[in-house]
């Protein structure tokens, strides 16, 4: 599932070169997770993921938990819910109904022209999605030993994910300043929303011991 965001992501981010560029590298990203294996991985982990949590919620004795821990439990329960409209507007108008909706010269008119209210809660279920998934990432790397070298990195990476994909995401970034600006805008503040809550979320688990 975090190879499917980070897809997602990158091929958003592409849109720093041009509009052309994201369509392409979709056709061949598409073709991957749309294949029968393909969607065996993505629904599988999905379905394993969201069972374990479930499963792991319910032994609970007691809802009392960290803050991060809450802030990922919550994050991650919450995804679904955001992504019915995205997906039955693409996966699966596309695959039921032969939609060809040409993702990015007709979503991106879709979401930030028709209706900006749908495009914002798709990125922002993009940024849900990420920072439940590197809290998620955190809990597990934290006990390796080589993590504290390699953690500027990965929280670059972590931070650079995001921006980019806001960079680009909006289409009058493309052509306009002012689309530029907002798409700037942006970035920034999914950065600095992406940075608190990681940031928050490491210093509640070391304080947890």
């Amino acid at each position: 599932m975090l190879a499917y965001v980070t897809t997602h992501f990158v091929n958003h981010s592409l849109g720093l070169i041009s509009v052309q560029a994201m369509d392409r590298a979709l056709v061949e990203i598409y073709q991957y997770w749309a294949s029968p294996l393909g969607g065996v991985l993505l629904y599988g982990a999905f379905a394993i993921h969201y069972s374990l949590a479930l499963w792991a919620l319910w032994l609970r004795r007691s809802l009392k938990m960290p803050l991060a821990e809450a802030t990922q439990l919550v994050l991650g329960f919450s995804i679904p819910f955001f992504l019915i409209d995205h997906v039955l507007q693409t996966r699966v108008a596309d695959t039921f109904y032969g939609a060809d909706v040409g993702y990015y010269s007709t979503m991106l008119h879709t979401y930030f022209v028709s209706n900006p209210l749908r495009g914002g809660l798709q990125l922002m279920v993009l940024v849900i999605a990420w920072v439940h998934a590197m809290i998620g990432l955190w809990f597990w790397l934290r006990l390796k030993r080589w993590y504290q070298r390699w953690q500027p990195i990965l929280y670059a990476f972590a931070l650079l994910m995001p921006t980019l994909h806001f960079q680009r995401s909006f289409p009058g970034s493309f052509n306009t300043r002012s689309g530029g600006t907002a798409a700037r805008a942006a970035s920034m503040f999914a950065m600095v929303i992406v940075s608190m809550i990681l940031v928050v979320a490491k210093t509640r688990i070391a304080a947890c011991g």
